[in-house]
């Protein structure tokens, strides 16, 4: 088996499949097994950090099955933002390998506007992959379908290639298209994926001194946000705030129990455009209060927990200083 021979098992059963039983049909367990692996043998030994998930439909054959690659660090779903996805018109017999956005929570937030919403954030994202395009060059997909969720497919589909079931490329083209892909995903995510072309995530009161300043500040909170990594990091160091050494639990009782924010302590600087990303839940996360989480965004090294409780030492003792001397007068 091969990643060419699943994409063309799916495009030649699937339309007879949909005619039977949906429950144990062996075709939707194939797209959900046998799929995956062939993408994550491709993916796995060279592009760590990624998931995979497939999916023949929920309870019910799908217009258009799909299988997708996730950058942890970005989404863990395809209800949100961005993702590589291989998506079936099978009517048509074509296979899309695109570069694509999650659909579900756009709509949620502007209804019938989100095709327009879903274009032109495919458009800024593309201005940003401009070296990627003569490679990936299909700027449109058709996926044979007029239900509402296909069509925001079509119209959240950044950049990638189509492949018809009779004219397949090799499996080391095949191969070759979906490892670019992955390089062009994480490219956009360095250098802010569409959703922040109107600028990035950061606090009021932050300067930023460029573009790239901001880029690497909003991934870095998109890696701490991650829900995955700070599950894991709470897990491991508690949630008592490594600076200040405060816990919502003894603060605010059953409503702040378990509460501390992750903060991701390797600096995004020292990491290249298109690197995976792989945590180290010791070394690379600490636990923070909100707070503390804020004000160590606004040193010069954001790592430096050290330094951020010596500003707490100094100024707790300067207000200690502060009050005793208005006690003495």
């Amino acid at each position: 088996m091969s990643l060419r021979n699943a994409l063309t098992e799916v495009l030649g059963r699937y339309a007879e499949a949909q005619s039977a039983a949906f429950k144990a049909h062996p075709l939707a367990d194939f797209i959900r097994s046998d799929l995956k692996q062939e993408i994550e043998k491709i993916i796995h030994p060279l592009q760590p950090g990624l998931s995979i998930e497939c999916s023949p439909g929920k309870g019910n054959w799908a217009d258009v099955p799909w299988a997708s690659v996730f950058e942890d660090s970005e989404t863990d779903t395809a209800q949100r933002g961005v993702y590589i996805v291989y998506l079936f018109n099978i009517a048509a017999g074509t296979v899309a390998l695109s570069l694509n956005q999650g659909t579900t929570f756009v709509r949620r937030e502007f209804g019938k506007a989100a095709p327009d919403i879903l274009r032109d954030r495919a458009r800024v994202a593309r201005m940003r992959l401009k070296e990627w395009t003569p490679k990936f060059p299909e700027q449109s997909i058709s996926l044979g379908s007029t239900r509402e969720l296909p069509l925001d497919y079509e119209a959240g589909h950044i950049l990638g290639t189509v492949y018809g079931v009779t004219t397949l490329p090799s499996d080391q083209k095949i191969e070759a298209d979906l490892l670019a892909l992955v390089e062009a995903y994480r490219a956009l995510l360095f250098r802010g994926p569409p959703e922040e072309a109107n600028g990035g995530d950061e606090a009021p009161g932050d300067v930023v001194k460029d573009v790239v300043e901001r880029r690497q500040y909003a991934r870095h909170l998109r890696i701490e946000r991650n829900p995955k990594a700070a599950a894991a990091a709470k897990k491991f160091h508690g949630t008592k705030c490594q600076a200040c050494g405060m816990e919502f639990g003894i603060r605010y009782g059953e409503l702040g129990a378990g509460f501390c924010e992750a903060h991701h302590m390797r600096p995004i600087s020292s990491i290249k455009e298109g690197e995976a990303v792989t945590y180290n839940i010791a070394s690379d996360f600490a636990v923070l209060c909100s707070n503390c989480h804020r004000m160590i965004h606004r040193m010069p090294d954001p790592s430096d927990i050290k330094g951020l409780r010596r500003i707490l030492r100094d100024q707790r003792k300067i207000m200690i200083e502060a009050k005793a001397k208005k006690g003495g007068k």
